[in-house]
C-alpha cells in the first residue's frame, strides 16, 4: 500500500471516528476537537507510514536489539568455552552484525523502500 492510500484511510478513518462521537459536531467551532481526534486516529498510522514511529514502538529496532544480544552472548559462550575455531565464532558474529545493520537502517530510514 502506498503512503497517500495509508494517510488517506488515516484520515477517513479519524473523520468518522469523530463524525460518530456524541460530543462532537462538524461546526466551526468544533475544528479544533475534530483535528484532536483526527490526529488521535490518523497520528499512528501516518508515523507508521514514514517510519518516524518512537524507537520501542518499532518491531524492527526490538528484534535487532534481540539479534545483536544473542549473538553476542552467543559469542561470550564460546569464548568462554575457550572455543577459537574462526568458523564457529563465524555464526554469532553475523548476527551481531546483521542485528548491528538492520538497527542502523531503521534509524537511518526516513521513508519506506521504493518510495
Amino acid at each position: 500500500m502506498k503512503r497517500k492510500e495509508i494517510i488517506d484511510q488515516a484520515i477517513t478513518g479519524g473523520l468518522i471516528a469523530a463524525a460518530k462521537s456524541t460530543t462532537t459536531a462538524l461546526d466551526r467551532e468544533d475544528v479544533a476537537a475534530v483535528a484532536a481526534k483526527l490526529q488521535e486516529v490518523a497520528g499512528p498510522a501516518i508515523d507508521h507510514a514514514t517510519n518516524a514511529e518512537a524507537w520501542w514502538r518499532s518491531r524492527v529496532t526490538i528484534g535487532s536489539i534481540a539479534g545483536i544480544l544473542s549473538g553476542g552472548l552467543g559469542l561470550w559462550g564460546l569464548v568462554a568455552a575457550g572455543v577459537t575455531d574462526p568458523e564457529a565464532l563465524a555464526t554469532p558474529i553475523a548476527g551481531i552484525f546483521g542485528g548491528a545493520f538492520a538497527l542502523w537502517g531503521r534509524w537511518a530510514a526516513r521513508r519506506p523502500l521504493g518510495q
